[in-house]
């Protein structure tokens, strides 16, 4: 309940931006989009067993201020949530699902060329992090943690006021179980692909 009243309260915040800067005038170009894709996890290995979160959807909404002429900065906030495989001595595992929140922030090099609106961006991003254990007497208490994040992609405007857009992403963040003492951490980088709709006032 914790992290969808967070995935909530952030999308409010956007919003209410968004509104404001409707009637900004001249301070900038404001694009509020929404945005669904794909998260490959790369997985990791942690004490010889092979911790491999399947592929999974992800969904999210995202505010984009152009601060300068084809500069911009994108806020996001996301879900995804993917089902955990523990791997060793050919046996695997299901142990859970994990859900991540990543709330994101990039900067973007975001030209206009005619109708498209190509990119390359370097961000960061605050994860919050979960996992339900296949038996709850196992859940571990993730850690939340900061990661990083680089992108490229466009948008085509298909009028003055809406653009459809495709964003790949590859993002670097770990976690480990706050609870166990010595608890070793484990990556969770991605490669994500997505597509999105975005409003510009």
């Amino acid at each position: 309940m914790r992290k969808q009243i967070i995935s909530i309260a952030c999308m409010a915040v956007m919003l209410f931006f968004a509104s404001q800067a409707a009637f900004a005038g001249d301070a900038g170009k404001v694009g509020l989009g929404l945005r669904v894709g794909y998260a490959g996890y790369a997985g990791d290995t942690v004490d010889g067993v092979k911790l491999d979160p399947g592929g999974a959807a992800f969904y999210g909404a995202n505010l984009t201020y152009f601060f300068a002429k084809d500069w911009a900065v994108e806020g996001a906030v996301e879900y995804c949530k993917a089902q955990v495989d523990a791997k060793a001595s050919g046996v695997t595992q299901d142990i859970g699902d994990l859900t991540q929140i990543p709330i994101l922030l990039t900067v973007r090099y975001q030209p206009t060329v005619g109708a498209w609106m190509p990119y390359v961006g370097l961000g960061t991003g605050y994860y919050i992090n979960d996992l339900s254990a296949k038996d709850s007497k196992d859940d571990p208490n993730l850690e939340d943690k900061f990661g990083f994040l680089v992108n490229c992609g466009t948008e085509y405007m298909v009028n003055a006021n809406n653009s459809l857009g495709l964003d790949l992403r590859y993002t670097w963040n770990s976690t480990k179980d706050k609870d166990t003492a010595g608890s070793p951490s484990f990556d969770l980088n991605a490669f994500q692909a997505s597509f999105g709709w975005k409003y510009y006032f």
